[in-house]
């Protein structure tokens, strides 16, 4: 009894050196770099920027938030692209995690912005255009 007493107080007071125990590692990669924007794309473009901040808002407090191109926008696009500034760069890290969640019709890819703050419309829209395609593959 006394064994199994000292190995749970151990656990309770272990901490690790890299990082604080509970951190992911999206935390401690958006701790590292401490940008607080965060990019989402493959956005759907019948996904408002209402339902964008209201998902991303359950993260963390919301700073700056902006989508291109806007919803009222009458520029024709198969996908649209988001950006999030929070209050506090661990939210981003946070954000990552829904990476590959399908929101409304498409899987969500959400990375950190490393210029730490939302870029203009002209510097945005050019990330929707296609990949070009790779032969030989």
């Amino acid at each position: 009894v006394d064994r199994g007493r000292e190995l749970r107080r151990r656990s309770l007071t272990h901490t690790h050196r890299h990082r604080p125990c509970g951190a992911g590692a999206g935390a401690a990669a958006a701790t590292m770099n401490r940008t607080p924007v965060v990019q989402v794309s493959n956005v759907s473009p019948v996904a408002s920027s209402e339902q964008l901040r209201t998902l991303f808002s359950f993260l963390g407090d919301i700073e700056e938030f902006r989508v291109f191109p806007p919803d009222n926008s009458p520029i024709p696009v198969s996908s649209r692209v988001c950006y999030i500034k929070y209050r506090d760069p661990v939210s981003v890290g946070v954000a990552q995690h829904l990476t590959n969640v399908v929101f409304i019709d498409r899987g969500l890819i959400v990375v950190p912005f490393n210029e730490g703050k939302i870029p203009d419309e002209t510097k945005a829209l050019p990330l929707l255009a296609p990949a070009p395609s790779v032969t030989g593959l």
